[in-house]
């Protein structure tokens, strides 16, 4: 029982507090820790690539407006490691919600994009 304590209380904060976890494309039965300088390296590495690819990187929320008026929604990405660079992977299952920053202000959510793909897919 104090052995789950310890476990819980004292080894999982200290490792998501220091290293950010996750898996790989080529090994999917592993988990690799990354400490969180290095990855925000990588991250970054890998959104700016992704830029240079015509992808944009929301956080201006003055069009959350214009945003949730549109018929397909979007979505979270996050970044899987590969042997040389990063795969992006997106969750469209789930409602994405942009955080504001604004104390006592509820975040927007926005449409799945899923139910917008099902329409597309039925035709």
């Amino acid at each position: 029982r104090w052995v789950c304590w310890i476990l819980s209380s004292v080894v999982r904060p200290l490792i998501s507090n220091h290293f950010y976890v996750t898996e790989r494309q080529f090994d999917k039965l592993r988990i690799f820790y990354y400490p969180k300088a290095l990855w925000r390296k990588l991250a970054d590495n890998a959104i700016i690539s992704l830029k240079k690819e015509n992808y944009v990187e929301f956080d201006d929320l003055h069009h959350v407006s214009k945003l949730q008026k549109r018929k397909i929604g979007f979505s979270r990405v996050r970044f899987l490691p590969k042997k040389d660079k990063m795969r992006i992977v997106a969750n469209t299952k789930v409602q994405c919600m942009i955080r504001t920053g604004k104390e006592g202000q509820r975040s927007p959510f926005f449409k799945r994009v899923n139910p917008s793909l099902q329409k597309l897919h039925a035709i």
